[in-house]
């Protein structure tokens, strides 16, 4: 199983948007546009071993460092499958950056879901006083 990894700073969800663009890479080389033939092209799309999971890989290698803390609830926006939303306020939210930091295949968004570098991401972490961290994760088998 391959694994691309999204991070966005306040983004909000990214699940939709990701899946938009994966299915755009998808048709890319034939004359279907996603906008008139959705559902064969998301079809196909989940046929080729595309889709979500839940938890994500990121939460079952991190289980320790994102749940054990007191009122864990209170760290998390609640997401769709295949996401994981943590605020900065978390008590490991350091440790979490820096593991964010491990992961390969990574595309980074800002506010806008605008695609950005590792160094402007890593530069927004640093100058807002408060912000939710979304990682979303494609799988493809």
């Amino acid at each position: 199983m391959s694994i691309f990894y999204h991070k966005g700073v306040n983004t909000g969800s990214l699940v939709d948007h990701v899946e938009e663009k994966s299915m755009n890479e998808l048709c890319a080389d034939d004359d279907r546009s996603l906008k008139n033939n959705f559902d064969e092209i998301s079809e196909e799309w989940a046929e080729m071993g595309y889709g979500w999971c839940s938890p994500t890989s990121f939460e079952d290698r991190n289980e320790d460092l994102l749940y054990d803390v007191d009122d864990c609830d209170d760290f998390f926006e609640t997401t769709c499958d295949g996401e994981l939303m943590i605020k900065s306020n978390h008590p490991n939210i350091a440790n979490i950056i820096n593991e964010f930091k491990n992961l390969s295949d990574r595309k980074y968004y800002n506010d806008n879901k605008e695609e950005i570098n590792e160094k402007d991401f890593h530069k927004l972490i640093k100058t807002q006083d408060s912000f939710i961290l979304t990682l979303c994760e494609l799988d493809f088998n």
